[in-house]
């Protein structure tokens, strides 16, 4: 895909690109069954929150956005599954378990956090070894 057609898939593709060096996260998901790609930005309280008309444009918008934020950025985003984030705004990361699902957060502070949900606790316990790794530089500075 080329540079312009991509821009052209954002509805508010100005504000989202000039507000890049200042993302968080970003999650691909979906909101009441609605195919979505949520933001946390360090200047904005609340997220924001990209729909789009089905799976298959967010997926491929989502494939060329963390293309460029992981080749682009410095430090370098780091994508885990469906988040993509940027660890020089990472606070802390927690495991949590109850008895319905266990859990992986990224707290990036002022009530930003991203879940990393999963019915399966040795799964998001090796999600969270992995974040240990990856972050490992991040942590000894």
């Amino acid at each position: 895909m080329d540079a312009k057609q991509f821009l052209g898939k954002l509805t508010d593709r100005a504000d989202l690109l000039v507000r890049s060096p200042y993302m968080l996260f970003a999650k691909c998901d979906e909101v009441n069954g609605a195919p979505c790609i949520t933001f946390g930005f360090t200047n904005d309280p609340k997220k924001h929150t990209e729909h789009f008309v089905n799976a298959d444009e967010r997926d491929l918008w989502w494939s060329e956005f963390t293309t460029i934020m992981m080749t682009m950025c410095t430090p370098q985003c780091i994508t885990m599954g469906t988040v993509l984030f940027q660890p020089m705004y990472l606070r802390r990361f927690v495991c949590h378990s109850n008895e319905q699902a266990h859990f992986v957060i990224l707290d990036f502070g002022n009530d930003r956090s991203v879940w990393l949900g999963s019915h399966q606790r040795e799964q998001q316990i090796a999600l969270f070894a992995a974040l240990e790794h990856v972050l490992a530089p991040y942590l000894a500075t």
